[in-house]
This record gives C-alpha cells, structure tokens and sequence, in this order.
C-alpha cells in the first residue's frame, strides 16, 4: 500500500523513510527535531484541511445542481413566497413542486384547496382530486359550481357513478333555465358508458323539456336511449 513520508513542521520538507521511523524524528534537511505533539498537531491541521476541502467540494457541487435544477431562480427560490415559488416551479414546469406548495397553502386557505384539487385532475390525479375536492366542500361555505363540475368529473374518471351523479345533479339545479351543455353531455355521457340507461334518458328527457330551443339537446344519444328502452323519441 502505498504511503506518504512525513514533513518537518519547521521547514514543511519530505523525511527521509529512515527519518520518517525513526524515534525521535530529525529532519535530514534542517535538522529540527520534531516532537511527538508536534506530530500529532500536525495530522489534525492535515484531518482539518481535508475536511474544508471536502466541504467545499461538496458545497460547490450543491451550487451547481441547484444552478442547474432552478437556473436562474437558483437564488431567489430559497427566499420566494409560498405564492412566488408556485409561479416559479410553474414557469419551470416542476410540477411536483408546483403540487407541494398549493398543499401547503390549502391548510390554511380553503380556495387554495380548491385550486390544488383543479390541479391534481389536470394532472390525472382523480383519488387525489377527488379526496382533496371533497375537502373543500366540507370546509366551503360558498357554492362553487365550477370546482364542483371538476369534482364530478374526478368522480367519473373513479368510476364512482352514483356519487359523480348526485355532483351531476346540483349542479344542473342550480341554473335550471341555463343549458348547460358542457355539464349535461359528461353526465350523460357518463350514465351511459356505465349501462345507466334508463336514468340517462330521464336525465336527457328532463333537459329537452325545458324549451323548444333544447328540445333536441343531444339528438342521436337521445334517440339511441329510446330505441334500447323501446321509447317513442
């Protein structure tokens, strides 16, 4: 194994092998004697140093992956807002992050859980949304028919019918001189990808009755629902 000879403390040369064994050590450049504190001094400047110099190469190494991860936010992110950091891991398209800070936010604020549970459906997170949405519902005193359409809609993609239904519902009720045609055609849509055939009916039927001007919402599914339910359209 390879090793290195030791040095004089006093004028920082090589020792002689021989030198570097023998007891006392005496340097065979200068001639001082080195003192067995000397020695040990010696080693724990050396461990010191060793340590500073792995510290700073791991701290260099840090910088630049925080460099290369944040670029040049890389500053400014340690200091950002809850709200700055979401924009900025946003423009960085980390959206992980973007999902942690909006968690965050939501324990204190219930329209932030809200626009968590918005997010986590755009990113196809449905138990998530779903979980986080029913939340909010709990917590909300103000209806929100639009963050209750994105609820259904995780409840749909669950597959959980009866309960994306009853969201379904409300939802229409609360404008029932309004077409809601974005709204009706999910929900139809989804009673009959799951063989709800005759409540998909009632449903359209119930829509088409409320002026002419709707009375052929929905025509060929419509149509469809009658024949299997062997209905006059």
């Amino acid at each position: 194994m390879f090793t290195t000879n030791e040095t004089c403390t006093r004028c920082l040369r090589e020792l002689s092998p021989e030198r570097s064994q023998s007891t006392p050590k005496v340097c065979d450049h200068c001639g001082h004697v080195i003192s067995k504190t000397e020695t040990v001094a010696k080693k724990q400047i050396d461990r010191q140093s060793l340590y500073w110099v792995v510290g700073l190469a791991v701290g260099i190494v840090l910088g630049f992956m925080q460099v290369v991860s944040w670029g040049s936010y890389s500053l400014e992110i340690w200091t950002a807002s809850p709200e700055r950091k979401g924009q900025i891991c946003m423009i960085l398209k980390k959206l992980d992050c973007v999902e942690d800070v909006y968690q965050q936010a939501a324990f204190s604020d219930v329209d932030a859980m809200a626009r968590l549970g918005r997010f986590q459906f755009n990113r196809m997170k449905y138990a998530e949304a779903a979980a986080t949405l029913q939340t909010f519902f709990q917590r909300s005193e103000e209806p929100d028919m639009d963050t209750r359409y994105v609820y259904a809609r995780a409840l749909s993609e669950m597959g959980n019918v009866d309960e994306a239904s009853t969201q379904f519902d409300l939802i229409l009720a609360a404008k029932p001189d309004v077409l809601q045609v974005t709204v009706a055609q999910a929900y139809v849509k989804l009673l009959i990808q799951h063989g709800r055939i005759e409540q998909a009916h009632k449903v359209l039927t119930s829509i088409r009755k409320r002026g002419e001007n709707v009375a052929s919402f929905m025509e060929s599914e419509f149509k469809d629902l009658s024949q299997k339910l062997g209905k006059n359209s």
